[in-house]
């Protein structure tokens, strides 16, 4: 599979199939951009064993099509099928299913020995190791600037207008402060800036930005 060509000709979401060596499905997704290629609980096959099976789709027209397929294969761990998907549909969830999927998430965030940490450290990793190519440095840099000049007021008139629900500013300011008077995260921002203002261009542009000298 050609990912740029893909990703020239769809502008919207996809419904995609992961395959094994044997031609047989055995997971079933939906996303957009590179998520088919992202990390999944389930071992992502090469390309030539993924296919994106509808393209073009507005999200909720890709969770239908998503839960019809999951429907169709049937479920290994419920025993109705074939594939490795832990639920049949991506929406909607109840207030209830939200709560519960966030407390699960939170109680797999504090287990040190958690795969989620695994897997997030991976991908730390792996975007450090792409950050050291200055062409990727630069087309990244493009593709936030460009989407900044596109959207900038979009942006600040949706966070005024979130500002303006109480319950949105209380809950956003309790979080700032539990992480500003957490002393661990005190320590590691300063011991960051210090070394930070030791480099001579770093400290050469924060000086001339503030101050023009």
């Amino acid at each position: 599979m050609n990912y740029n060509k893909f990703k020239k000709k769809n502008k919207g979401h996809y419904v995609y199939a992961y395959y094994n060596e044997q031609g047989q499905p055995y997971y079933i997704g939906k996303g957009k951009n590179r998520r088919y290629k992202g990390v999944h609980r389930v071992e992502v096959p090469p390309k030539d064993r993924i296919k994106i099976l509808h393209d073009n789709l507005t999200d909720k027209q890709a969770c239908v099509i998503e839960t019809k397929l999951i429907e169709k294969y049937g479920r290994k761990d419920i025993r109705t099928g074939i594939l490795e998907n832990r639920q049949d549909k991506s929406f909607p969830f109840s207030p209830e299913a939200n709560r519960l999927i966030s407390k699960k998430a939170k109680e797999r965030w504090a287990d040190p020995k958690s795969n989620q940490r695994k897997v997030s450290l991976k991908v730390a990793i792996k975007n450090k190791k792409l950050w050291q190519d200055k062409k990727y440095r630069e087309h990244q840099s493009r593709v936030h600037k460009e989407w900044a000049r596109n959207n900038r007021d979009k942006y600040v008139l949706e966070m005024k207008r979130r500002w303006q629900d109480p319950e949105f500013r209380a809950k956003v300011l309790a979080k700032r402060k539990k992480i500003y008077d957490d002393p661990q995260w005190k320590l590691r921002t300063s011991i960051k800036r210090k070394l930070k203002w030791q480099d001579p261009k770093y400290r050469s542009r924060v000086t001339t930005a503030r101050w023009g000298s």
